[in-house]
């Protein structure tokens, strides 16, 4: 799951996830161009849809493994997929579109609400 979050936090960064410090952090502004034809283009749309559905099943897949070996609590993994997604899908938009983005301070208060919703604490 925490590949998945730095992936979508960070973005890629010669091939390192979570990103190695130095080493510079691509943007995702291509990916901000393409997924902005979304709002008038239906090809363009249907094709993110099936993307984010994509991401969506795996994260949701993670989240089931982790409630069946007790390493998450029994929260309902659809919705907390969802969740998880929109917020990562968020913090690439603002990298890729705004500067001084403190993708750090966002990773840690992730961190907190897996922590107080997700993660099993026994």
């Amino acid at each position: 799951m925490w590949a998945y979050i730095d992936f979508g936090l960070y973005g890629v960064t010669d091939e390192s996830v979570p990103p190695v410090e130095g080493m510079e952090i691509q943007p995702g502004r291509p990916l901000v161009e393409l997924r902005s034809q979304g709002t008038y283009s239906e090809d363009y749309r249907d094709r993110f849809t099936e993307m984010d559905g994509s991401m969506r099943d795996r994260l949701t897949s993670v989240l089931e493994r982790g409630i069946q070996e007790g390493t998450f609590r029994d929260v309902d993994p659809e919705r907390t997929a969802e969740f998880l997604l929109t917020v990562l899908l968020g913090g690439l938009f603002r990298r890729a579109t705004a500067d001084g983005v403190d993708v750090d301070a966002v990773r840690r208060e992730i961190e907190m609400v897996i922590e107080a919703r997700i993660l099993n604490e026994s």
